[in-house]
């Protein structure tokens, strides 16, 4: 094999090597992104509920006090 075919066929290798590395970084990157991204669903749908849960608390400690108002006149 010629120098020159053996510089091309080790550029080509090179290359390729390098696309692979490439894609393999990309596609790391994009399932770090998924995970944090649906853990911030999470947290965020948790926090939502939390909220919901202390909205109910509030209308409930309303409405009781509101029955006891009603009652005592």
């Amino acid at each position: 094999m010629t120098p020159e075919r053996l510089t091309l066929v080790l550029t080509l290798l090179g290359v390729t090597a390098l696309l692979i590395s490439l894609l393999c970084g990309l596609r790391a990157a994009a399932a770090v992104r998924a995970y944090y991204c649906g853990r911030r669903d999470q947290l965020t749908r948790r926090m939502d509920h939390q909220r919901f849960r202390n909205l109910d608390y509030l209308h409930g400690a309303v409405d009781q006090y509101l029955r006891e108002q009603r009652g005592a006149r």
